[in-house]
């Protein structure tokens, strides 16, 4: 990388680089590429997760550019630590909302096989869908039924029969559920990314502040 043509914030963004390779490795460890979950909405694209953090994060960038300074370093670096701490809370909420919120569906061939990649993998569909207790009164009903008959059978296992075409959560649940759903898992998407980079970026001045006055 030719810092040179970065000036002054050569050494920032050299400091930045990494922090950014470091967070970046850790998420996918914890959650998976991001692009994977930023489907949330079908018919949305994924610039939807990305564009308003970055709005808000180009807004705090500049404001902490123009007022930090080697007296005032400390208090920022503070700041970061928090926000890691609150990313690290948002990473966690998403985590455990994608389990319980997020059904993977086989997607089959005609023949009834389950579909498979250039390299062999099975492929499926993630479909976001809510709590049993949450499901319409109809649906409801003849999940009972259905239980009654086939004992231990799955809310999962029942969708996959039920409604036209089956493996349609609004079958089950009503189109204002599901997309408050959405908006929640999207939302933590967008504060992951949003705190994410602005943990790199005061963490980088920080570093580099601290480099020059030591």
């Amino acid at each position: 990388m030719d810092l040179n043509k970065y000036g002054p914030f050569g050494q920032i963004v050299l400091i930045a680089g990494a922090l950014a390779a470091t967070f970046s490795l850790l998420l996918l460890k914890m959650i998976g590429r991001t692009r994977q979950w930023t489907w949330l909405v079908s018919d949305s694209p994924p610039l939807i997760v990305t564009v308003g953090a970055r709005m808000l994060a180009v807004a705090v960038m500049a404001g902490v550019y123009i007022t930090i300074n080697e007296q005032n370093y400390l208090i920022f670096a503070g700041a970061a630590i928090v926000c890691g701490f609150l990313g690290v809370i948002y990473i966690i909420r998403f985590n455990r909302m994608r389990l319980l919120y997020i059904a993977r569906i086989p997607l089959v061939a005609t023949d009834g096989s389950q579909l498979q990649d250039g390299q062999g993998r099975l492929q499926f569909e993630n479909v976001i869908i809510g709590k049993e207790e949450e499901i319409n009164a109809e649906a409801k009903k003849h999940f009972k039924q259905a239980k009654s008959a086939h004992p231990g059978l799955t809310l999962l296992q029942f969708m996959s029969g039920y409604g036209t075409p089956p493996n349609n959560p609004e079958a089950l649940w009503s189109r204002n559920q599901l997309a408050r759903l959405s908006n929640n898992l999207t939302m933590c998407l967008i504060w992951i990314a949003l705190l994410g980079v602005v943990v790199i970026y005061v963490g980088a001045f920080v570093i580099e502040i601290y480099n020059r006055s030591h």
